[in-house]
């Protein structure tokens, strides 16, 4: 699976992290978010309604949308991942490999016996993170 939104959702389901799916903006600037609806709009309009998302737009608040961080694509957002399963007692080791028969690079992650191999570090935290829900199984 590659980096980016889609591996970023799966990761988060892995940390129990609640979020929906919104499209936001108009024409070409119309985009798909994922909004932690932990986060998501608390004023009377919203929860008079029943709704766990904003029904109206954020600037109406003076925020931003809060959304599920970018865990497959930058190292800062993957490192909350491996922080929150290493307090689940999750051993975790990495790893920087050169392969020598044609010279690619990649990095190495295990997570518990979850093992994957990847050309970025958070790419290769994320994928074992996936596997790691595999092995509670």
């Amino acid at each position: 699976m590659k980096a980016g939104r889609e591996l970023d959702a799966l990761v988060a389901e892995v940390l129990g992290i609640k979020f929906i799916r919104k499209t936001v903006g108009l024409g070409r600037w119309e985009r798909e978010i994922l909004l932690l609806v932990d986060e998501a709009c608390k004023c009377h309009t919203c929860t008079a309604s029943g709704n766990t998302e904003m029904i109206h737009g954020p600037l109406m608040h003076g925020m931003v949308y809060p959304e599920v961080r970018p865990y497959s694509t930058q190292i800062g957002a993957a490192w909350e991942v491996v922080t929150k399963l290493s307090a689940e007692d999750w051993d975790f080791e990495m790893n920087f490999y050169r392969w020598r028969d044609d010279g690619r690079v990649g990095w190495f992650v295990s997570i518990g016996r979850a093992e994957s191999l990847a050309d970025t570090a958070p790419h290769a935290i994320c994928l074992a993170a996936l596997r790691t829900k595999e092995e509670k199984v």
